[in-house]
């Protein structure tokens, strides 16, 4: 185990050294997106463990809200002709009305006729059809509800966070690959397209890290630049990234072997 950690560690920070991007520009283009995706994915996981803290936080956080309220309840009528299950394998809310399910099961959240049940830190909670009427009587069960809630859909949000900041960054890399492509080819230090966009994937490891781990303590260090739509665009680690890849693009150039060099 500490040996493949000491390997993927190695894995990691190889891109940082300029006098690696021959061997890395000369690896398959799959590689490298290989390579960006898992160093996305470990920052992705520190800036969770940062703001893991939080979590502990929100119960507090949701009282000081619902006390910004000078009204809440919910009233409605709910019916369903069948359970509704979601997902519909080993699902973790079911919607009932039937009368066939009445407690919690292996799901989290179940809604019947009588209110709402979940789950929270093993036991079961429960909201009546009557405390929902009067959601401000009952802070503190609708504080909980909400705290179980947000800490049930931190997976997805996760899911999903990662999977915009891939294409983000993805694009980011596709860009600024073919910008200084383009600007290569005006000079003697061309490099073919698949080594240009190797190096582009490999190079923004430092960008991706700095970044996204500054996500979960604070941005503004970064400077931010402009927002593109609803997508943040930072200063710093844009100049991060534009200076490694000169770096890298030019230590190609000239770790190039004689043999490439004369062709």
């Amino acid at each position: 185990m500490v040996r493949c950690m000491k390997a993927f560690l190695r894995e990691l920070v190889k891109p940082l050294h300029p006098l690696k991007f021959r061997e890395l520009s000369d690896k398959p283009w799959w590689e490298a997106v290989w390579y960006f995706s898992k160093v996305l994915l470990v920052a992705v996981v520190i800036m969770s463990i940062v703001l893991a803290p939080e979590i502990f936080r929100l119960s507090s956080y949701f009282d000081v809200q619902l006390a910004k309220f000078d009204a809440l309840s919910m009233r409605g009528n709910l019916s369903v002709t069948e359970p509704i299950s979601f997902p519909d394998r080993k699902p973790q809310l079911i919607i009932d009305t039937t009368g066939l399910y009445s407690h919690l099961g292996g799901e989290r959240f179940l809604i019947t006729e009588e209110g709402l049940y979940y789950r929270w830190f093993n036991q079961e909670r429960a909201i009546t059809k009557d405390e929902f009427a009067a959601l401000l009587d009952n802070k503190e069960k609708t504080s909980t509800l909400l705290t179980a809630a947000a800490v049930f859909l931190i997976p997805s949000a996760l899911f999903f966070l990662y999977a915009f900041l891939w294409t983000k960054y993805a694009l980011t890399i596709l860009l600024f690959g073919t910008i200084f492509y383009f600007l290569l080819d005006l000079t003697h230090y061309r490099l073919p397209w698949r080594q240009v966009m190797n190096i582009a994937g490999y190079a923004s490891a430092l960008m991706i890290l700095v970044e996204v781990i500054s996500l979960g303590i604070t941005t503004d260090y970064l400077v931010p630049l402009v927002q593109i739509i609803g997508v943040n665009i930072y200063l710093i680690p844009l100049l991060l990234y534009i200076i490694l890849m000169i770096i890298a693009t030019t230590m190609v150039h000239v770790k190039r072997p004689t043999h490439d060099a004369d062709l």
